[in-house]
């Protein structure tokens, strides 16, 4: 049996070996050092070493076909960190090279053993800083008047984190990234425009069975991407009818639904996308349109480091991807937009997941900047033969774009952030 979040630590044979290779490996393994130091790390197994980093932390990164020889299986404790969707394939290929303690993490039950030392940690210098109710991979962080995202794992090492965590700079930062006309407070948003004069889309798939009859807002329109890519319908409205993109959504993801509703849907005043498992919370049925605002966007993420190195490190965004938006922005807007894009990639904060709310005109400006780059950046991919269009790599580029959008022309639009709630 896997184990859950009450692990106990104590349990755990004195070698183990890490299964997994990115955020949620790297933050067990500094996990289990700091409540086991007494535990041999042999390092990380991996199914196969391609595209995989070589070492994390000091630590090698080997096929798992390679660590039976550095120690007895049977005397070892795999921990196997990486999401929950791959934990039974992977539990299985280690009981086929012997492993029989074997323990499992996934994002969120990993988020919630850290979390709470993590919010001990940075009360103790200072920051008020909570549990997210919505999203435990996320902290709350408020600083003076303002409400922000910090992530329970990091791809920095802790001390490194701590040591310049300032209030200062950390607002300062938000106050570069938000509109100069201000961000609307949720008390603030002004009278509701009525339920016929917005509508968010919620992407979902095939594999959603209840996103046709959920209980959902009645602003929520269940839209089902890669319709074109499946045999099987589960919402009412489909990504592959009127102008589309559909059969790129194993790389372009959620972006098949924004190019959908671009596209096809125009006669709505505010008009967005949120995910089957992740909505905008808002606080009333009346907040929905906040009259007096442009943009809907998800509460700002801090990200120590910078946003493209923490691109580089949790997503595919690698450094051919980073290369490609780079290029392709240069291509199609100019470098004076290259370089600003640029200068964006190392501020701190974003806002995720490609979920944004705007009036209809603004929506389509913002489909008009991203969609070309993303093409040009497939149209790359082609050329150098990249190999991984499955991977989603174009729709976390775009979510880079999408931020840096509203950026860019964030003195010319009134922008309201909103926490979104991570549905189970």
């Amino acid at each position: 049996m896997c184990m859950k979040q009450d692990v106990s630590f104590e349990k755990f044979k004195n070698t183990v070996l890490i299964y997994g290779a990115h955020l949620v490996a790297i933050s067990a393994m500094r996990y289990l050092k700091q409540k086991r130091p007494d535990v041999m790390i042999l390092g990380f197994a991996v199914t196969s070493i391609k595209d995989n980093p070589q070492e994390l932390d000091g630590l090698l990164v080997k096929e798992i076909s390679e660590w039976p020889k550095e120690a007895n299986p049977k005397d070892v404790t795999a921990v196997i960190a990486m999401p929950k969707k791959y934990h039974e394939e992977v539990k299985k290929t280690l009981l086929e090279y012997g492993y029989t303690d074997v323990v499992c993490l996934d994002l969120y039950e990993l988020s919630a053993l850290i979390g709470e030392e993590r919010i001990k940690k940075m009360r103790s210098l200072g920051f008020d800083v909570r549990k997210s109710e919505n999203d435990i991979s996320w902290l709350d962080l408020y600083i003076d008047d303002i409400h922000l995202k910090f992530p329970t794992l990091f791809y920095i090492g802790d001390e490194e984190i701590y040591e310049n965590l300032d209030r200062a700079r950390i607002k300062s930062s938000y106050e570069s990234f938000i509109s100069s006309k201000g961000v609307l407070e949720k008390n603030r948003c002004g009278s509701r425009t009525g339920f016929d004069d917005g509508k968010i889309f919620m992407a979902c798939s095939e594999w959603d069975e209840k996103a046709g009859s959920g209980d959902f807002a009645p602003w929520i329109k269940p839209l089902q991407l890669g319709a074109a890519l499946s045999e099987r319908t589960v919402a009412d409205i489909t990504d592959d009818c009127g102008e589309n993109i559909s059969a790129l959504n194993r790389s372009f993801a959620e972006m098949t639904g924004a190019y959908w509703i671009w596209k096809n849907e125009n006669s709505l005043k505010y008009k967005g996308l949120c995910h089957y498992r992740r909505h905008f919370v808002f606080e009333a049925e009346d907040d929905f349109c906040c009259g007096e605002a442009d943009v809907i966007l998800t509460t700002p993420r801090y990200v120590p480091g910078g946003v493209e190195e923490m691109f580089l490190v949790e997503t595919p965004v690698k450094k051919p991807v980073m290369e490609a938006l780079k290029k392709s922005t240069a291509k199609l807007y100019g470098e004076d937009v290259k370089k600003k894009l640029e200068k964006y990639l190392k501020e701190n904060f974003y806002c995720p997941n490609n979920m944004a709310v705007a009036k209809n005109e603004i929506y389509n400006s913002y489909c008009k900047f991203v969609f070309p780059i993303l093409f040009e950046m497939k149209k790359q991919d082609e050329k150098a033969v990249y190999g991984h269009e499955g991977d989603r790599h174009i729709a976390y580029a775009a979510e880079l774009l999408t931020s840096f959008y509203f950026y860019f022309h964030k003195d010319e639009f009134k922008t309201v952030f909103r926490d979104y709630k991570m549905l189970q």
